[in-house]
């Protein structure tokens, strides 16, 4: 028969042993949690396209710029649709032909740089670095219980000559209303 003070270190060995294995545990389900928002964030994505009017056609070029976070999962996002998926650095002198821009966390330093960089006529910047659309972005996603939700500078988005579509804009938080209405 064991004593007390045995059964309280052999019970102190057990949970020892399995803090490594909570551990990882809980790093495993970060990670598909990281996973499964960023196969929601690439769908969204998607619809982007459907939801946003452009100068001419729909973007035929979707680049993620940095460390991209979705993996194949934009890939199979985009489907039939097929517009050129591509990845590129910040300094990338292919950016000017990129119809909607992906700003990845990786960039987070030269967001203003690059936004001034891919603001041109007919380009969608969209990123879910805090603080995106302060920075000169356009549509900023975030995660707010389980959900992504919407940030739209509405001034950035006229500049470039993209019209969002009045259902995308029922559903976001709109900031730069007070320029587009300026006379």
């Amino acid at each position: 028969m064991q004593s007390a003070r045995q059964l309280a270190a052999h019970r102190a060995c057990v949970l020892l042993a399995c803090v490594p294995l909570m551990c990882m545990v809980a790093c495993l389900s970060a990670s598909a949690d990281r996973a499964s928002e960023y196969a929601l964030k690439a769908v969204l994505l998607r619809q982007l396209v459907n939801h946003v009017d452009w100068p001419s056609n729909a973007p035929t070029s979707i680049c993620i710029v940095g460390e991209d976070p979705f993996g194949p999962t934009l890939d199979r996002a985009f489907g039939a649709l097929r517009p050129r998926l591509r990845r590129l650095s910040a300094n990338s002198a292919e950016l000017p032909g990129c119809g909607l821009v992906f700003v990845a966390g990786s960039e987070a330093g030269v967001v203003r740089a690059l936004v001034g960089r891919v603001g041109q006529r007919g380009t969608l910047s969209v990123s879910d670095l805090p603080g995106f659309t302060d920075e000169g972005g356009m549509i900023a996603m975030r995660m707010q219980d389980n959900r992504v939700k919407f940030r739209i500078d509405l001034a950035q988005t006229r500049r470039a000559g993209l019209r969002v579509n009045a259902k995308l804009l029922r559903l976001s938080e709109i900031v730069g209303k007070d320029e587009v209405n300026a006379p």
